[in-house]
């Protein structure tokens, strides 16, 4: 029970920056397409 509960919150928390990193990349693609 405690294992798939840690499992659970590791899986949140690189969910957590993978969306960090789609948020940056998309920046950085915003930012060539305007100059």
């Amino acid at each position: 029970r405690m294992q798939a509960a840690s499992g659970q919150l590791q899986q949140s928390h690189l969910l957590k920056q993978v969306r960090r990193d789609v948020a940056r990349v998309k920046t950085l693609l915003n930012e060539k397409a305007g100059a």
